[in-house]
């Protein structure tokens, strides 16, 4: 894995995880600040930006465009909603703590901000609650970790089985 961070601006100008990735917007990002991410041993990734921010599914194909094949982000509820958004998540994992620390993103309530009619633009469809299948869900210590897939497991199970089965 490659430890990178979004950080559209540039702002967070300290050294990192040596090598690692900051994916920034293209119309933010200064060459001032791109050159001290690299002092740093840093890679400036250069995305569209949507709404003030880097858009998730230029980072998605940033990725894809330097060989990357799964990507994991972890952030808070409005980084969370714009993949959403994007239509870019294929699984969403979801840890579930006895205790309520403060507002977050939350299942479904982070979809709920998906489905409303003002959320801006999209890369297609946006996701909705039917769009995700609870594939397992257990406990970790104290908390819930749920794991939800775009494509049901055992739909997916039975059509990779039929495909197999159709090809001997």
């Amino acid at each position: 894995p490659l430890p990178a961070y979004v950080d559209t601006d540039l702002s967070l100008q300290q050294a990192w995880a040596k090598p690692h990735w900051i994916f920034a917007g293209a119309r933010c990002a200064s060459a001032t600040q791109q050159h001290g991410i690299e002092r740093l041993e840093g890679t400036v990734v250069l995305c569209q930006e949507l709404d003030g921010h880097v858009a998730p599914a230029s980072l998605v194909a940033e990725v894809q465009r330097r060989g990357g094949h799964c990507l994991m982000v972890e952030g808070g509820p409005t980084l969370a909603a714009a993949f959403l958004r994007a239509n870019v998540v294929d699984r969403w994992v979801s840890y579930v703590a006895p205790i309520v620390l403060g507002a977050g993103v939350t299942w479904p309530g982070c979809l709920a901000a998906v489905d409303r009619a003002d959320v801006g633009p999209t890369t297609g469809e946006p996701a909705s609650r039917s769009s995700y299948h609870l594939t397992r869900s257990h406990a970790v210590g104290p908390d819930l970790k749920s794991v939800f897939d775009r494509q049901s497991f055992p739909e997916t199970v039975a059509r990779l089985s039929d495909t197999h089965a159709g090809s001997r």
